[in-house]
């Protein structure tokens, strides 16, 4: 076994690497593993090919195995480490910022500053002169204040959200250590 220093943000990295590792064994076992059909025989070469078959789909399988296990170790750990550092907590925090910034930035851009104000609008006089004929006219339903209000809601959002990203990618940056099997480290940490 070895252990290796590395950030957390790498260890998602490695995560990752392991995931894609035990999923092409798990394909490549399965495709091996399928019966073959075979239009007469060629003799012992033949029969030889195989059951090497049969046996390199069950050792891929069993790699594919030891990628998993090694997987699930790592994310245990990664999840310890996530809530040790307060990542999690960060995190939900993070996302409620985003929604509601995210709503708030699309009442925003509804909200327009063309038109005319409600209370414009009793003052207003059509070209006409008859107000029954009065169409096309935009009313904008939030006042100027509402709206400066608003940006600045979205701006103190945007600014606390950046706040908190950075910390999350601070404490990712921070080392923790994992051990990992000699072969499995040298082929996914490098």
């Amino acid at each position: 076994m070895t252990l290796v220093q590395i950030s957390l943000s790498r260890a998602h990295k490695v995560a990752e690497r392991l995931k894609t590792r035990a999923t092409e064994c798990f394909t490549e076992a399965q495709s091996l593993s399928r019966p073959q059909s075979v239009n007469g025989t060629t003799g012992d070469t033949q029969v030889a090919r195989l059951k090497a078959q049969g046996t390199r789909a069950l050792e891929l399988l069993a790699q594919g195995e030891t990628y998993t296990r090694a997987l699930a170790a790592l994310r245990a750990r990664i999840g310890r480490e996530n809530e040790a550092r307060g990542i999690n907590a960060m995190l939900a925090e993070l996302d409620g910022v985003n929604r509601i910034l995210a709503q708030k930035k699309a009442v925003l851009e509804q909200a327009k500053d063309d038109g005319i104000t409600p209370d414009e609008l009793v003052a207003y006089k059509p070209l006409t002169g008859e107000r029954s004929l009065m169409m096309g006219i935009t009313v904008r339903v939030l006042s100027t204040e509402a709206r400066d209000s608003l940006a600045a809601d979205v701006a103190a959002l945007q600014k606390q959200a950046f706040s908190l990203s950075d910390r999350i990618a601070e404490a990712n940056a921070q080392r923790m250590s994992v051990e990992m099997d000699d072969v499995l480290a040298a082929e996914v940490i490098g």
